[in-house]
């Protein structure tokens, strides 16, 4: 029992150390001290047996495993991280929160072809529909009083020709920004079905019980 402590605490095993045998399993023979290249085809090796594990160390009878003797244990079965992974680790987040931009984004994510801001926008709008369509989420507000809102803020993007015949469309003038700011903020608008006043914890899955 003396020597297993010992062992935990003062010299904990390394990452390379020979792991024992599990039951039934002839432990493998060292191989050669040699600098030749491995002569072991790709099928060979994709055929010889997953690494075994001791079982997952479990709680004492009527108490709790500590944080230390988890982190202990958890070291004894899989040893320590690589030497320098907490270097390259802290690196790549640094890289990453450098990211500022969308194509550099898109980029990170593997997509090599940058989309064009239409087809972007398209892509967008067609998965609120769909989501609507599902009654995973809810419009929020109308378009027209959304529009409203963007116009009372000076929005320079909107396209006026596009904006006139959306209105034209609608065969009403829009709504007063203030009024629709003001009641926005007293509904405390959510875009989910179940979040929406008077249904919070009540509808369950999809907004409707599902």
């Amino acid at each position: 029992m003396f020597s297993e402590l010992f062992r935990k605490t003062a010299r904990p095993k390394s990452p390379a150390a020979e792991e024992p045998a599990p039951p039934g399993l002839a432990p493998s023979p060292a191989p050669p001290a040699t600098t030749a290249a491995p002569t072991q085809s790709y099928s060979a090796a994709a055929a010889s047996p997953p690494r075994q594990f001791p079982a997952p160390p479990q709680a004492p009878p009527g108490g709790k495993t500590s944080l230390v003797q988890l982190r202990d244990e958890l070291f004894d079965r899989l040893g320590a991280p690589p030497p320098g992974a907490a270097t390259r680790l802290a690196s790549e987040v640094r890289r990453l929160q450098k990211i500022n931009d969308f194509p550099s984004f898109l980029r990170e994510m593997g997509i090599a072809a940058t989309p064009s801001r239409s087809t972007f926008t398209e892509l967008l709008r067609s998965t609120l529909t769909t989501s609507h369509a599902r009654d995973y989420s809810k419009a929020a507000i109308s378009q027209p009083a959304a529009l409203a809102l963007r116009l009372a803020a000076g929005d320079r993007t909107l396209n006026r020709g596009l904006v006139q015949g959306q209105m034209d469309g609608w065969g009403s003038g829009l709504p007063d920004p203030e009024i629709t700011r003001r009641r926005l903020l007293m509904r405390k608008v959510r875009f989910f079905p179940g979040e929406w006043p008077g249904q919070i914890g009540g509808s369950g899955g999809r907004g409707k019980g599902r």
